[in-house]
């Protein structure tokens, strides 16, 4: 029996190492195809292509200790104002160093921690309309085993985009099949089809503070009585942003998506957990943000014919007082790197905007464009005479 675990985890570590050499292969050949190229366009159009793959790898294994090494290039190439800076020699150093303890690794302890193990599951329908909108997802006894879960613990299924759901016993006929049978929405939320196949392991859910929550393609009336009803309805499914959940009232199902969590990451709505909802659907809060996205930038196109500006720049500030660390004339590429240090400190970060002309900077304070908490929300500090103009 001991030497049957024994093959066992000697199978799962071989898997898992596989899988770790081949996302650090994409990586090595992304820091190559880099190198060659001068053009900083150029550059972040390459970026681009394989960075989503592997920010999945990045935020799936983080927390490893085999990962400190490579963690330190992955900062570098999510901040791609420094692109034109990066040493590759010791970029490819770091990636080298974690390959060869990855090959040492001969525990599966030491492979992997907090993610022991994951497996790969073909997808198929869900059986019965009961499973429907309940966020669980049918696997084999044997899987189950081998993920080291049990009934109604969290799974994360990944596939073109990352989910969660339950762990729920498969049927009799499916045993033996490596067979995951979920829903449509949950297949949605992974974006995935069935015959495709996911990836499938255990996961860590923790109760969140708060959760928003949007209809998906109707308006409705919102109260506090709906909130608690909803919020019943909810009580430990699992969900991550972004996800579609299907809430059952009166005789009805009414799909929600879900806008915002705090914190970011795979979480459960739990008793004190804050729910909000929005009354109108998303499509139109989305309409809602882009429209404030053009205020904002219409509002800052003002200040800059006002100064005489030829360049507006958004960066973090040094806290010692120092040159900014991060800048940028592309605001999404700043939030995004403000997110990352936010996440990884633990902290507020403040954005702020600064004005230039050729012959320098016009205010050497610049003003206060943005704060991004460490969940991951941006709520936008405009200055003064703005507020009466924007509505957050």
């Amino acid at each position: 029996m001991a030497e049957s675990k024994n093959n066992d985890d000697t199978k799962i570590v071989k898997e898992l190492q596989k899988e770790l050499l081949a996302n650090l292969d994409i990586l090595e050949t992304l820091l190559e195809e880099l190198q060659k190229e001068e053009n900083s366009e150029n550059r972040k159009n390459i970026l681009a292509t394989q960075l989503q793959r592997l920010n999945e790898f990045e935020r799936r294994y983080s927390n490893e200790p085999w990962f400190a090494e490579v963690k330190r290039v992955f900062d570098r190439l999510e901040n791609p104002t420094e692109l034109d800076n990066i040493n590759f020699e010791t970029e490819f150093n770091y990636v080298e160093r974690t390959r060869k303890e990855i090959l040492e690794m001969d525990d599966k302890e030491k492979v992997s921690i907090s993610l022991k193990v994951s497996v790969s599951l073909k997808v198929g329908e869900a059986k019965q309309q009961r499973d429907v909108g309940r966020s669980i997802a049918r696997m084999d006894s044997e899987t189950m085993k081998v993920l080291g879960v049990t009934v109604g613990d969290v799974v994360e299924i990944i596939g073109k985009k990352s989910t969660a759901a339950k762990a729920w016993p498969a049927y009799p006929e499916d045993q033996g099949l490596r067979l995951i049978r979920i829903d449509g929405f949950i297949r949605k939320n992974c974006d995935i089809s069935i015959n495709e196949f996911v990836t499938v392991k255990k996961a860590e859910a923790e109760y969140a503070a708060s959760v928003k929550l949007a209809p998906v393609d109707i308006r409705i009336s919102v109260d506090n009585d709906f909130i608690r009803f909803v919020k019943d309805r909810l009580i430990d499914r699992p969900a991550t942003r972004g996800d579609t959940l299907l809430i059952t009232m009166l005789g009805h199902s009414v799909p929600f998506n879900v806008v915002e969590t705090v914190p970011d990451g795979i979480i459960k709505t739990g008793p004190s957990t804050v729910l909000s909802i929005d009354p109108l659907p998303i499509s139109d809060i989305e309409e809602r943000e882009a429209h404030k996205r053009r205020f904002r930038f219409r509002r800052l196109k003002e200040v800059e014919e006002k100064y005489a500006a030829d360049e507006t720049w958004f960066y973090t500030p040094d806290p010692e007082g120092g040159e900014p660390k991060y800048r940028s004339m592309d605001e999404s590429e700043i939030i995004k790197v403000a997110k990352s240090v936010a996440r990884s400190e633990d902290k507020i970060i403040e954005i702020r905007v600064e004005l230039f002309e050729r012959r320098g900077n016009i205010e050497p304070e610049g003003f206060k464009w943005a704060e991004v908490s460490p969940s991951g929300k941006v709520r936008y500090m405009y200055p003064d005479e703005w507020h009466s103009s924007i509505s957050d």
